[in-house]
């Protein structure tokens, strides 16, 4: 399981909000979810598809690629 500790606090103190970090890299970004986004992230029913469209929905609303595809 990946640990990640956030330079920006706990994460009961971040409500709606996600922390990505680049791979191997100490780089974080905190990134503040929409409704929708934040239904898509807590979704059990398709987990993966879910991920996805948040992740697209975060990239086409902010720049965010948090899933690029090249893996670095």
């Amino acid at each position: 399981m990946l640990s990640l500790i956030s330079k920006f606090g706990d994460s009961k103190d971040l409500p709606n909000n996600i922390v990505v970090q680049k791979y191997k890299s100490d780089f974080q970004q905190l990134i503040v979810m929409n409704s929708k986004e934040c239904q898509l992230f807590l979704d059990k029913t398709d987990p993966e598809a879910s991920w996805q469209l948040m992740c697209d929905s975060i990239e086409h609303r902010c720049g965010i690629a948090i899933m690029d595809g090249t893996g670095s």
